[in-house]
């Protein structure tokens, strides 16, 4: 009986420097994978990226072991530390640099920020 393409999904830890999503997608595109779906964020994390690939069974394990053994292949992820939050400042002048002081002083680092005084 011959084996069907299935999906399978993945996370991968890569280096953030140019190439190395490439180098994961050659790995893929070597054993006949197709990818379907790839996640990624800088703001969120710029290491981690979300897969999702359609591969016979046999050519996804030689694609897990060809990521694993060049580092990229996570099991888990590491916890992030990540806050998300809304906040509503006074339409005053120094307002926005108030409230940048303090997440300085809290050791807060933004990765996001939308600001309009319209409201």
């Amino acid at each position: 009986m011959e084996s069907q393409e299935e999906k399978y999904s993945f996370i991968a830890r890569m280096p953030d420097r140019p190439g190395s999503l490439q180098r994961a997608a050659e790995i893929i595109k070597r054993y006949g994978g197709n990818i379907n779906r790839i996640q990624f964020s800088r703001c969120i994390d710029p290491s981690t990226v979300f897969f999702e690939v359609t591969a016979l069974p046999q050519d996804y394990i030689a694609v897990q072991y060809e990521l694993s053994a060049i580092g990229y292949l996570q099991t888990g992820l590491p916890a992030i530390s990540f806050l998300k939050f809304h906040a509503h400042l006074p339409h005053t002048p120094g307002a926005l640099s108030d409230f940048l002081a303090l997440t300085t002083e809290a050791g807060a680092n933004i990765a996001h920020i939308d600001f309009d005084d319209a409201g």
